[in-house]
Parts: C-alpha cells; sequence; structure tokens
C-alpha cells in the first residue's frame, strides 16, 4: 500500500485512461481465448501501449514548454538548426510519434523533461536528449 501511495505516474490522464481500457479489454480477450499472453503483462502493455498512443489527443498541458526546450537545444547545440524549423518539424511528427514525446506524459513530467533539455550541450546530443526521458519513461505507468 506505501509503494502505491508514493507512486507518482508521470502518465498523462488520456493515457492512463486509454491504458486502463485497453489493459482490461486485452486481458478479456486472452483468458477467454485461453491464449498464453493473459499471464503476460509486459507483453498485453506493450500491444496497448501503441493502440493508446494513436489515440491520444494532439495537445497536452506543458507541451509547448517541451517543444520550446528541444528545439531551442537544437538550435544551441547541434549545428545549423533553425528553430522555426524545428517547430514545424515536430508538429509534422505522426500524431503516435508526437505523443511519444508529449501528450504521453503529464504536465509535471514535461516541465521535468523541458528542464532537464534546457541544460548544457553534451559531446553526444542524442544520447543526453534520450536521458532526459528517463526518469519520466520509468515513472509512466505504476503497476504492482
Amino acid at each position: 500500500m506505501s509503494d502505491c501511495k508514493g507512486a507518482s505516474p508521470a502518465a498523462s490522464p488520456a493515457y492512463i485512461a486509454g491504458m486502463t481500457k485497453c489493459y482490461a479489454q486485452r486481458y478479456e480477450e486472452a483468458k477467454n481465448a485461453k491464449d498464453a499472453s493473459v499471464d503476460d503483462r509486459s507483453l498485453l502493455i506493450a500491444e496497448c501501449r501503441d493502440k493508446v498512443l494513436i489515440e491520444l489527443p494532439a495537445k497536452s498541458p506543458g507541451m509547448d514548454e517541451l517543444i520550446n526546450a528541444k528545439c531551442e537545444r537544437a538550435v544551441r547545440c547541434e549545428k545549423d538548426v533553425v528553430l522555426d524549423n524545428c517547430k514545424k518539424t515536430m508538429a509534422s511528427l505522426e500524431p503516435a510519434q508526437l505523443a511519444m514525446f508529449t501528450t504521453v506524459y503529464n504536465g509535471a513530467a514535461l516541465h521535468e523533461v523541458a528542464r532537464c533539455l534546457s541544460s548544457g550541450c553534451e559531446d553526444n546530443e542524442e544520447e543526453a536528449t534520450t536521458k532526459c526521458y528517463e526518469d519520466v519513461n520509468e515513472r509512466l505507468l505504476w503497476t504492482p
């Protein structure tokens, strides 16, 4: 119980709602079909994550802050990046692809990532950017 009360999921409300609905449906389907995947929670979660990412809203609180931080870092740390072009590129991503960086997370998690992205440049920018998402990815969902 203390683990549950101490959990601080980084997922957006829309992601949690979608995952809850999808997981319950997939579990029942697998159970009724006597499918072995019923015992593989990680497989069911992965299947649902792919489905839910497509259905997430296009905007969420904190999304603009994160995109600004991501693009400002690209301008600051990479060669030949133009701020407006970066923002246009982010806006033109497929919805599920954009959701992986933005709407899957709640506003507080997006702020954490934006703050990390606002730090100094690194030799390996791809690795540094990925590292900014590590903590929120680990806290995306909490399951007992």
